[in-house]
């Protein structure tokens, strides 16, 4: 019985010609892309990009689109970035939609879908570390894309293509399993330069720091593609950035013809974390409900509902969801309008039922909904992004009937704001969204505008343990402070991280506040005693704390001066903040 060899990578280029028709080959006889890569010692990233169908097709260096990244970078003016923005436009040879996102650092209009973590994970492996070896990259230089140049092999040669890593960033974010996402990373990071491998670890997380505000680089695209930029400018107000840019080079006819009319979706204005240093006063504090958001659309008697994605509910553009349809068209104040409201189904016993069941009552017509109106974009022909929010709110309150308008109230210092947002919680609410009265609204834009502060899933209250000199002209004074939190039965604390960058004020207050139990070269330990509450953008796994968990870029919201160490969270709501964060 003779026994018959696999064909090798070579049989299968000289059966098909090339690299795709080999790959597209070897997924017809039943080998998944991640085996094709392991058994022929390709590239993961390449068998994806020839795997899909795709080609790289331009021989462009992704070095060269770093190169013009550091002349806009290196440019200290504005005027300066534009001029060199319009160069990059000019002579990189690239299809327009690809320039324009290269631009924007955001080469998919997808969620990648791989946070902070995932990306270390990728350079854990790429480098051989241990995660204890990894938790003190974090801790020296925690930006990703300085943790990405320092891990990178050296290699003499650039031979990474800006096509590969355009498509294969944008596979990335298509692709659905954790384990292939870490995969095709290692797989880009294996073949790039140290200077290649930072950009590449930016973009996955679409953050390059150029330097470049919005308003820049829509000049820049405007005189590029010899269209009007003021008009520029509010297309990418109503579509987004990224969307109005790519409009642009259909000229400016294709631009006028981008209005503001019921029926068609606005993309949503964001919210950023709440920081207590950015808050402007007088401002504006909105209940958060923790319910489904949703965009009406109404013209005369019809009516469309958006989710906040921008799907049509049941699909078609004027839909009849019922009793919140009947709601809509009673109001009297307005002939046409978009306005966005958040809003929650209740099951027979009162309680709030889950996101998906809301949105099924939406649909199905159902009466037992809450109906909270927060803002106002268009109203009887005049479009409203561009207005500050006191007008917007103030002409939705002569719209809506008061029962279906946000609960909510204005506040003159910090101590009003956190007492209201305290009573809040205490009547079961998700928290507060914090609105700036001058903001305009930013569709796709997380703005300052807007600032959420919600308790059970962005805010922590920790001991401080442990005060930390600065560096600098802060060596010798405390410029960072360790947190924990506790044991849920226990007499014992977890540490999760420091906390830094506040205010002048704040630091003087802390360190007056603190009782020292001993020195070490970094700092002092302190009593367990000062009790603040922080928030948090994520929470990363590192064996560097004892909670087994650490806070990226945690920012204080306040001193808990009426809590005691024993009221503080404990390492069980880091664990579920943690899982849900990862389930995302």
């Amino acid at each position: 019985m003779s026994i018959v060899e696999k064909p090798s990578l070579e049989d299968y280029l000289k059966m098909k010609g090339s690299l795709r028709g080999a790959i597209e080959e070897l997924k017809k006889n039943g080998y998944s892309e991640m085996e094709i890569s392991r058994e022929y010692n390709l590239p993961l990233h390449w068998v994806m990009i020839y795997g899909s169908g795709r080609a790289l097709r331009s021989k462009y260096l992704f070095s060269e689109i770093i190169n013009h990244y550091k002349a806009i970078t290196d440019r200290k003016s504005l005027k300066g970035k534009r001029t060199e923005s319009i160069r990059f436009l000019r002579e990189v040879p690239l299809p327009y939609k690809e320039k324009i996102q290269f631009l924007m650092g955001e080469l998919s209009n997808k969620p990648i879908g791989v946070g902070y973590e995932r990306i270390i994970d990728a350079l854990r492996i790429l480098s051989n570390k241990s995660r204890n070896e990894m938790n003190s990259l974090i801790e020296d230089y925690g930006d990703i894309g300085d943790i990405a140049y320092f891990l990178a092999k050296d290699r003499d040669k650039e031979t990474l293509l800006a096509d590969e890593v355009y498509h294969s960033i944008n596979l990335i974010a298509e692709t659905s399993g954790t384990h292939k996402k870490i995969s095709a990373i290692v797989s880009l990071f294996e073949v790039a330069t140290k200077e290649e491998a930072k950009y590449i670890a930016w973009l996955l997380r679409k953050r390059v720091y150029l330097g470049l505000n919005t308003e820049t680089i829509i000049s820049a695209v405007g005189e590029y593609a010899g269209v009007n930029a003021d008009t520029l400018s509010n297309v990418c107000l109503l579509r987004g950035t990224i969307e109005g840019l790519l409009i642009a080079q259909q000229g400016d006819n294709a631009l006028n013809n981008v209005k503001i009319v019921p029926g068609t979706f606005i993309n949503c204005m964001l919210a950023q974390l709440f920081d207590s240093g950015r808050v402007r006063y007088p401002c504006r504090a909105d209940v958060k409900y923790d319910g489904a958001r949703i965009q009406v659309h109404k013209s005369g008697d019809n009516i469309a509902f958006f989710s906040r994605t921008g799907h049509l509910q049941n699909g078609i553009p004027f839909t009849d969801a019922g009793y919140v349809t009947n709601v809509f068209k009673q109001v009297t104040g307005a002939t046409s309008f978009i306005a966005e409201f958040e809003f929650m189904a209740r099951g027979s016993d009162g309680e709030k039922l889950p996101i998906g069941d809301t949105h099924s009552a939406l649909t199905n017509g159902a009466e037992n909904l809450e109906i909270r109106v927060f803002d106002l974009l268009y109203c009887d022909g005049h479009p409203m992004l561009n207005w500050d929010f006191r007008s917007r709110f103030r002409k939705l309150n002569t719209i809506f009937p008061a029962e279906i308008v946000v609960e909510g109230d204005y506040f003159n210092s910090p101590q009003e704001l956190m007492a209201y947002y305290d009573s809040m919680v205490e009547k079961g609410k998700e928290g507060i969204m914090v609105k700036d009265l001058d903001g305009k609204y930013y569709p796709s834009k997380r703005s300052n505008s807007w600032m959420k502060l919600k308790k059970n899933t962005d805010t922590i209250d920790a001991v401080i343990v442990k005060a930390k000199y600065g560096h600098g002209r802060k060596s010798g004074v405390y410029s960072s402070f360790r947190l924990a939190v506790k044991h849920p039965s226990k007499k014992t604390l977890y540490e999760i991280g420091d906390f830094s960058n506040l205010s002048e004020s704040d630091l003087e207050v802390i360190a007056r506040s603190l009782t020292v139990l001993s020195k070490d070269k970094e700092g002092v330990r302190v009593k367990p005693e000062l009790v603040v509450e922080v928030i948090t953008y994520e929470i990363i796994q590192s064996n560097q704390y004892s909670s087994g968990f650490s806070l990226r870029s945690p920012r204080l919201v306040r001193i808990r001066w009426d809590k005691k160490v024993q009221d503080i969270d404990t390492i069980i709501k880091i664990k579920d903040m943690y899982k849900a964060q990862v389930s995302k």
